[in-house]
């Protein structure tokens, strides 16, 4: 099901309350023309404006009896699996390993430490995995773009926003890696919180995904009861994951209609 009848708005945060100003689009425009009245999707902080087309949103992409939604990050929000896997394989290539592409899919949620220990395990080698983390995370960075966002994923974002709903992110990045890459999209900052309550991340929990305490943080977070939440992912264990914290709906985004390709 796509996001077929199209109403374009232009959400505006003014400390921290979300409002919600219509332009001149109208339902049931084609899906090309409301392209052609907003060709660019800007998201930008406070004190400015956002322009998105804030599409009729399928229930099963935003149900009514959500009361908050919960975002994994690389690969659902921000368009950044590709640098992932460059960084990966320029890494692992310099450390003496190797990683294919069904494991980079595989290993996806999982945080880095964890990841550079199951090859070193595969493969039979010692590294200093801390070092490894670094080197991963400085090398993501320098082929990263951090303002690549996930479009269709956004809107959904942004039609929860105009709802009054609750968001938060539960990610497999650790700390030092995600906040960067948030302050850099304009997303969110730990002053500004507008677009994201809280962020939860490997470094912030015992137990990384599939297990479901990132994903029942950020509910806790939000003040809001797991079966009430929605969570989006790209990747089967953090689906995992949310079905195991209890939410009301675990959403595949890369199901949805304008889904990106990932170049890999």
């Amino acid at each position: 099901m796509g996001f077929s009848s199209c109403h374009s708005f232009v959400l505006s945060t003014v400390s921290g309350t979300v409002l919600a100003r219509p332009t001149h689009a109208t339902f049931g425009a084609p899906r090309n023309a409301c392209r052609r009245q907003n060709p660019e999707l800007q998201l930008r902080v406070r004190r400015r404006s956002v322009s998105v087309m804030a599409s009729q949103i399928p229930e099963e992409y935003l149900p009514a009896a959500a009361k908050g939604l919960v975002f994994d990050l690389d690969g659902t929000v921000m368009d950044t699996m590709s640098a992932h896997w460059r960084a990966w394989t320029d890494v692992t290539r310099e450390l003496g390993l190797t990683i294919t592409p069904e494991q980079f899919l595989g290993f996806a949620g999982r945080p880095t430490s964890g990841i550079f220990a199951s090859l070193c395990e595969e493969q039979s080698k010692t590294i200093d995995i801390p070092a490894a983390v670094e080197l991963k995370n400085a090398r993501y960075h320098e082929v990263a773009d951090d303002t690549k966002l996930v479009k269709p994923v956004v809107e959904i974002l942004q039609a929860a926003l105009a709802r009054g709903l609750p968001c938060a992110i539960a990610t497999g990045g650790d700390r030092f890696q995600v906040y960067p890459s948030l302050a850099k999209s304009g997303l969110w900052t730990p002053d500004n919180t507008s677009n994201f309550k809280a962020v939860v991340t490997c470094t912030d929990v015992t137990h990384g995904k599939p297990h479901p305490e990132t994903y029942l943080k950020a509910a806790a977070l939000l003040g809001v009861d797991p079966a009430d939440c929605v969570g989006y992912e790209d990747a089967p264990l953090g689906m995992e994951s949310i079905r195991r914290a209890g939410f009301l709906a675990a959403v595949d985004v890369t199901k949805i209609p304008g889904y990106p390709t990932l170049d890999i």
